[in-house]
């Protein structure tokens, strides 16, 4: 297929396919402004009169497959635009400074495409939130008759302080992952409106954030059960033993039939 030698600004951006014309044009990537050309062109086009399909395109024979690999000869008599070196360096065509230019299309639709699914899993972790806080609240305004009909009446208002603090932790562990997993579906809907790649970035950093706290989570889960195994080992009786079946073993039906004094 051939391919146009792309120019902006006196640097070569790259070489480009007409179709990968049209989409850079769609996505911002590309600019109408910028100046296209190809072996067996009389002249530079700007990028819109190439994109045009009824713009009547030469059909050149020999179309260069890389600047890199063959040189770019322009005809003797053509001029190029004033600022146009079509011998520059070439530039990288993606742009990785964020300064920018826009997210691929087809990045933003692959986010696009977890952004329900990531609505639903924070929808649900909200519920839980909602119905952890609702334990708290009534843990508070009936922690009487909790306490009665649970047998730790005795211990007052331990109990209520003890249990609130807990629903309490349980509450935040909760609310810190569904805060970052709502702000991560907000900048996926940023993102697609923009496709700026600072919104892209925001999105990947909550998506990272969400990921750390379970990761650290788990992490001390794990710990926890370290330490359980070390120390049952290290405080473990020495002479305990598993109850096993020998002696304690129910008597069988023929001993339990044969008579007394026999």
């Amino acid at each position: 297929m051939s391919e146009y030698l792309i120019t902006r600004e006196g640097q070569e951006v790259g070489t480009y396919s007409i179709s990968q014309i049209q989409d850079g044009l769609k996505s911002g990537h590309l600019k109408s402004s910028d100046w296209g050309w190809q072996e067996g062109m009389e002249n530079w086009k700007a990028l819109s009169d190439i994109a045009n399909p009824s713009g009547g395109l030469p059909k050149p024979s020999n179309a260069i497959s890389s600047p890199l690999s063959a040189p770019v000869k322009r005809p003797a008599e053509f001029r190029a635009p004033d600022g146009i070196n079509p011998y520059a360096a070439p530039v990288a065509n993606i742009d990785i400074t964020g300064a920018g230019g826009s997210v691929p299309p087809l990045v933003v639709l692959e986010l696009k495409g977890t952004r329900f699914w990531v609505r639903l899993l924070s929808l649900f972790m909200w519920l839980g939130v909602v119905v952890m806080v609702g334990f708290v609240v009534i843990n508070i305004l009936f922690s009487g008759a909790i306490a009665q009909a649970s047998g730790t009446a005795s211990l007052g208002s331990a109990y209520v302080i003890g249990t609130t603090i807990g629903y309490g932790l349980m509450t935040l562990l909760a609310l810190y992952p569904t805060l970052r997993l709502t702000k991560y579906a907000s900048k996926i809907t940023s993102l697609v409106r923009t496709r700026s790649y600072a919104d892209l970035t925001a999105a990947l950093s909550e998506q990272r954030r969400f990921w750390k706290f379970y990761g650290v989570i788990a992490l001390i889960y794990l710990t926890f059960i370290i330490l359980a195994v070390v120390a049952a080992a290290v405080f473990m009786p020495k002479n305990f033993k598993l109850p096993t079946g020998g002696s304690d073993s129910p008597p069988s039906a023929q001993q339990s039939m044969e008579l007394p004094g026999r």
